[in-house]
Protein backbone atom coordinates (compact mmCIF):
# COMPACT_ATOMS: atom_id res chain seq x y z
CA UNK A 1 0.00 0.00 0.00
CA UNK A 2 2.76 2.38 0.85
CA UNK A 3 4.14 1.95 -3.07
CA UNK A 4 1.17 2.66 -4.24
CA UNK A 5 0.63 6.20 -2.11
CA UNK A 6 4.47 6.39 -3.10
CA UNK A 7 3.84 6.20 -6.71
CA UNK A 8 0.46 8.43 -6.63
CA UNK A 9 2.32 11.32 -4.70
CA UNK A 10 4.82 11.12 -7.59
CA UNK A 11 2.20 11.24 -9.87
CA UNK A 12 0.63 14.14 -8.46
CA UNK A 13 3.98 16.13 -8.24
CA UNK A 14 4.78 14.87 -11.98
CA UNK A 15 1.41 15.72 -13.65
CA UNK A 16 -1.12 17.90 -12.00
CA UNK A 17 1.00 20.25 -9.25
CA UNK A 18 2.82 23.21 -11.63
CA UNK A 19 6.03 22.84 -11.14
CA UNK A 20 5.91 26.69 -10.21
CA UNK A 21 3.76 26.07 -6.91
CA UNK A 22 6.05 23.39 -6.39
CA UNK A 23 9.09 25.57 -6.39
CA UNK A 24 7.06 28.39 -4.65
CA UNK A 25 6.22 25.69 -1.88
CA UNK A 26 9.79 25.02 -0.97
CA UNK A 27 11.28 28.24 -0.80
CA UNK A 28 8.36 29.02 1.20
CA UNK A 29 9.54 25.94 3.26
CA UNK A 30 13.51 26.96 3.51
CA UNK A 31 12.30 30.49 4.85
CA UNK A 32 11.96 32.27 1.49
CA UNK A 33 9.50 35.49 1.74
CA UNK A 34 8.04 36.91 -1.47
CA UNK A 35 8.28 40.61 -2.00
CA UNK A 36 6.23 42.64 -1.07
CA UNK A 37 4.68 45.28 -3.41
CA UNK A 38 3.56 49.20 -2.46
CA UNK A 39 0.39 50.01 -3.23
CA UNK A 40 1.24 52.18 -5.44
CA UNK A 41 3.47 49.20 -7.31
CA UNK A 42 -0.32 47.62 -6.89
CA UNK A 43 -2.06 50.05 -8.55
CA UNK A 44 0.75 50.31 -11.44
CA UNK A 45 0.53 46.49 -11.81
CA UNK A 46 -3.58 46.49 -12.35
CA UNK A 47 -3.02 48.87 -15.57
CA UNK A 48 -1.62 45.21 -17.21
CA UNK A 49 -5.66 44.09 -16.81
CA UNK A 50 -6.39 46.85 -20.00
CA UNK A 51 -4.47 44.04 -22.12
CA UNK A 52 -6.79 41.34 -21.47
CA UNK A 53 -8.20 40.18 -24.62
CA UNK A 54 -6.94 42.59 -26.83
CA UNK A 55 -5.42 40.76 -29.41
CA UNK A 56 -8.14 37.76 -29.07
CA UNK A 57 -8.55 36.05 -32.11
CA UNK A 58 -5.13 37.36 -33.75
CA UNK A 59 -2.36 35.79 -34.84
CA UNK A 60 0.91 36.14 -33.84
CA UNK A 61 4.50 35.37 -33.38
CA UNK A 62 7.27 36.10 -30.24
CA UNK A 63 10.24 36.65 -31.92
CA UNK A 64 13.19 35.41 -29.17
CA UNK A 65 16.66 36.97 -28.54
CA UNK A 66 18.74 33.65 -28.57
CA UNK A 67 21.57 33.98 -31.15
CA UNK A 68 20.49 31.98 -33.80
CA UNK A 69 18.05 34.68 -34.80
CA UNK A 70 20.62 35.69 -36.60
CA UNK A 71 20.37 33.18 -39.06
CA UNK A 72 16.75 33.82 -39.25
CA UNK A 73 14.95 35.47 -42.24
CA UNK A 74 12.52 37.73 -39.72
CA UNK A 75 11.22 39.55 -43.25
CA UNK A 76 8.18 37.37 -43.51
CA UNK A 77 6.85 38.56 -40.32
CA UNK A 78 6.96 42.44 -42.18
CA UNK A 79 3.17 41.97 -41.58
CA UNK A 80 2.14 40.00 -38.43
CA UNK A 81 1.29 40.67 -35.54
CA UNK A 82 5.21 40.26 -33.54
CA UNK A 83 5.85 40.88 -29.73
CA UNK A 84 9.93 41.07 -29.61
CA UNK A 85 12.20 40.34 -26.61
CA UNK A 86 15.43 41.49 -25.39
CA UNK A 87 17.86 42.10 -27.40
CA UNK A 88 15.79 41.43 -30.86
CA UNK A 89 16.37 44.85 -31.97
CA UNK A 90 19.58 44.23 -32.99
CA UNK A 91 18.87 42.52 -35.72
CA UNK A 92 19.22 44.27 -39.23
CA UNK A 93 15.75 43.43 -40.73
CA UNK A 94 14.03 44.42 -37.11
CA UNK A 95 13.06 47.71 -38.40
CA UNK A 96 10.77 46.02 -41.32
CA UNK A 97 8.81 43.36 -39.07
CA UNK A 98 7.74 46.92 -36.71
CA UNK A 99 6.96 44.64 -33.34
CA UNK A 100 3.53 45.65 -31.23
CA UNK A 101 5.26 45.41 -28.26
CA UNK A 102 8.60 44.91 -27.26
CA UNK A 103 9.28 43.08 -23.56
CA UNK A 104 12.39 42.84 -21.48
CA UNK A 105 13.47 40.21 -18.21
CA UNK A 106 14.01 42.38 -15.33
CA UNK A 107 17.46 43.73 -16.08
CA UNK A 108 18.80 44.64 -12.13
CA UNK A 109 18.05 41.93 -11.12
CA UNK A 110 18.86 39.50 -13.56
CA UNK A 111 22.25 41.08 -14.76
CA UNK A 112 22.76 43.19 -11.97
CA UNK A 113 25.84 41.90 -11.04
CA UNK A 114 27.32 42.12 -14.35
CA UNK A 115 26.82 45.50 -15.53
CA UNK A 116 26.83 48.93 -14.55
CA UNK A 117 23.68 51.04 -14.82
CA UNK A 118 25.54 53.38 -17.80
CA UNK A 119 25.90 50.17 -19.43
CA UNK A 120 22.05 49.13 -18.89
CA UNK A 121 20.96 52.97 -19.89
CA UNK A 122 23.03 52.45 -23.26
CA UNK A 123 21.44 49.37 -24.37
CA UNK A 124 18.17 50.77 -22.93
CA UNK A 125 18.46 54.10 -25.14
CA UNK A 126 19.21 52.21 -28.50
CA UNK A 127 16.73 49.69 -27.62
CA UNK A 128 14.17 52.33 -27.45
CA UNK A 129 15.34 54.15 -31.24
CA UNK A 130 15.08 50.56 -32.54
CA UNK A 131 11.67 49.89 -31.27
CA UNK A 132 9.99 53.27 -32.16
CA UNK A 133 6.47 52.41 -31.91
CA UNK A 134 6.18 49.40 -30.01
CA UNK A 135 4.64 48.86 -26.34
CA UNK A 136 7.41 48.62 -23.92
CA UNK A 137 6.91 46.09 -21.40
CA UNK A 138 9.34 45.89 -18.39
CA UNK A 139 10.16 44.14 -15.08
CA UNK A 140 8.74 46.69 -11.89
CA UNK A 141 11.86 46.19 -10.19
CA UNK A 142 13.68 48.68 -13.11
CA UNK A 143 11.16 51.24 -12.53
CA UNK A 144 13.72 53.52 -10.28
CA UNK A 145 16.46 52.80 -12.92
CA UNK A 146 14.43 53.91 -15.84
CA UNK A 147 12.69 57.07 -14.46
CA UNK A 148 15.99 58.26 -12.77
CA UNK A 149 17.26 58.04 -16.54
CA UNK A 150 14.59 59.57 -17.96
CA UNK A 151 13.84 56.44 -19.98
Amino acid sequence: MNYQIKKLNQFIKAWIVPPALIELLVRIKMGFKPPTLSVEEIELLKQNDKLKDRHVGNRCFVLGAGSSIKEQDITKLEDEFVISVSNTFVHPDFTRIKPRYHILPPLIKAHGRLHSEAKFTDWLTAMEAATSGAEMFMHIGDREMIKRNGL
